[in-house]
């Protein structure tokens, strides 16, 4: 840490020099004049010092240039407006003490020089000055943060926009998955509701006609949220949906639709073979895959972990089909049960995933559960399935209340109607 002595007596510039050497400070460097003081500080045009004093003592009476026009020229330059520069005069008050002031000066001290006064005016500048860098400095690095943090903002927000269009695509892409508000089915009459947590879910529901006698359903819930699971059910829907194509697993290898069972093991073994080679947590699903038989009106399912199905008779008869085996993607030895019934005119099947029975109430949390669906199903037995359908889901959201929905909500009615 330097000090820079400028002062035309020698003397002065002897008895200051030893004054703060005694006292520790010992980078001094002095000059006779203004002109030598501009050299040594650079501003002659020359090259720039290796080191910038802390700290000037300028004399202001001085001949040809004084040391207020000094202090002045000085200030002129960024790089030492926050430069101290005590001024060393023989007067306390006056008119060049007023104009040292003026042009930048920080304090004074009178001549003869007294050592505890330099001492005391000398520790309190450079004390002063190095609270001042270490602020400046902190103030460097607030706003070279506050910078970044604002680039990096920016780069967020152009991140976010770029996640909220892929996202909308692929939303888009889910719901062009689903089956049509009213699928042609010959002798039955199907309605569903499709509502996502998120903007895209791991739930997912079709019914499909193979040809004029059978048609396929499922509803299905990816474990998990989010991206991964979207994902997997977009993957999994174009798996169930494939039948009219080369490669498919919806028919054998005779063109003949699989029985349910049949299809959920090969697609159980695939699913596994595929999640032992994937990193980190596996995921699994589960399913309530269905053949409906129009010729029969039969109607053939595999429940693999999901929720049970569902009949309600016209009469209101209810009957819950509690059988069913592990979600597809546990275990690769799994055995599939296959179970049947016969649809009367005015049954219904009811295919849900657990987002519906498993909706917590608002203030109680207590889940919404089967029995309360149930119950609810048979009380709207004489209404429009398409209606069932809109009170099911309004019943569920007045259930959550304002509450944030925690899973999705996926539901399908079938009836058999007159032929």
């Amino acid at each position: 840490m330097s000090i820079l002595i400028v002062d035309d007596s020698a003397d002065n510039r002897l008895l200051i020099r030893a004054i703060l050497e005694e006292n520790g400070f010992n980078a001094i460097i002095c000059a006779s004049g203004a002109a030598e003081a501009y050299g040594i500080l650079g501003l002659n045009g020359g090259p720039q010092p290796l080191e910038t004093p802390e700290l000037i003592l300028m004399d202001i009476m001085m001949p040809k240039i004084s040391g207020i026009e000094a202090v002045r020229r000085i200030r002129a330059y960024e790089r030492f407006r926050r430069l101290p520069i005590i001024m060393v005069t023989a007067r306390q008050r006056g008119q060049s003490l007023s104009e040292a002031f003026d042009a930048g000066a920080t304090d004074y001290i009178t001549k003869p020089v007294d050592e505890f006064e330099l001492i005391a005016r000398v520790s309190a500048a450079l004390t002063l000055k190095c609270e001042m860098d270490a602020r400046l400095e902190r103030e460097s690095e607030l706003t070279r943060l506050k910078d970044e943090l604002l680039a990096k903002n920016e780069h967020l927000a152009n991140l976010l926009e770029i996640m909220k269009k892929d996202l909308s695509a692929a939303r888009e892409l889910q719901r062009s998955l689903l089956p049509p508000v009213s699928p042609s089915l010959p002798g039955f009459e199907a309605a569903w509701h499709y509502e996502p947590c998120t903007s895209i879910g791991g739930d997912l529901l079709n019914i499909f006609r193979f040809d004029k006698r059978f048609a396929g359903t499922y509803v299905l819930d990816v474990s998990g949220h989010g991206i991964s699971a979207a994902l997997l059910s977009v993957a999994l829907s174009h798996i169930l949906t494939n039948w009219g194509r080369e490669g498919n697993i919806l028919l054998n290898s005779s063109g003949e639709v699989r029985p349910p069972a049949e299809l959920i093991s090969l697609l159980n073994r695939q699913f596994t073979t595929s999640a032992a080679n994937f990193e980190g947590n596996p995921q699994y699903f589960t399913i309530l895959y269905g053949l409906l038989d129009f010729q029969r009106r039969t109607f053939r399912w595999v429940r693999a972990g999901h929720p049970p199905l569902i009949r309600v008779s016209r009469q209101g008869e209810l009957t819950s089909f509690q059988d069913g085996d592990v979600p597809v993607g546990l275990d690769n030895n799994a055995r599939f049960r296959e179970e049947g019934l016969h649809l009367e005119t005015g049954d219904r099947l009811f295919l849900y995933s657990d987002g519906i029975t498993e909706t917590k109430h608002s203030i109680s949390k207590e889940l919404y559960g089967e029995l309360r669906l149930q119950q609810l199903i048979i009380d709207l037995r004489d209404l429009p399935i398409h209606d069932v359908t809109k009170r099911i889901i309004a019943e569920i959201a007045t259930w959550r209340g304002t509450n944030t929905p925690q899973d999705d909500l996926t539901l399908l009615i079938i009836e058999a109607n007159d032929n």
